[in-house]
């Protein structure tokens, strides 16, 4: 016995309906993460980090010029030989706990170079580089993963 042939059957009179694209509301995946002691990238894990846009490297507190320490902290000196000209946000993580200082006045800083800076404790600055990278912006971010 042969199997039986399917018969498929148009409606007459009606077009198919056009499907609208949805819209993604799904945020991009953040660029970085941070856990105390780790920060995390698709272009390596850190200490601690030096990020210029979506370029990451190893920030050595000990190769800095000025050598950083908790206190006084990050000077302006740093912040300005790591800022490319089309710089707009500037993030300054203390840490976790806010121990490393800052050793400048930064907010009178930035507005003397039209800058927008911040000083943040460590998840709130990588929550902030990520929203700053999503809206593709340029970006210098400091941060530190511990204390």
């Amino acid at each position: 016995m042969a199997p039986k042939k399917s018969k498929t059957v148009k409606k007459a009179g009606k077009a198919p309906k056009a499907t609208k694209a949805k819209k993604s509301t799904k945020a991009a995946p953040d660029y970085l993460k941070i856990i105390w002691g780790k920060i995390t990238t698709p272009t390596g894990t850190f200490k601690d980090a030096i990020c210029v846009d979506r370029a990451v490297r190893e920030w050595n507190w000990k190769e800095s010029t000025p050598i950083v320490q908790h206190s006084p902290g990050i000077t302006k000196e740093l912040v300005e030989s790591l800022m490319k000209p089309n710089t707009s946000v500037v993030i300054l993580s203390r840490g976790f706990d806010g121990v490393l200082q800052i050793a400048f006045d930064y907010q009178a800083w930035g507005r003397s170079k039209g800058v927008e800076v911040h000083a943040l404790l460590s998840p709130a600055a990588a929550k902030m580089y990520n929203q700053t990278l999503s809206k593709k912006r340029h970006v210098l971010a400091l941060l530190h993963s511990t204390c």
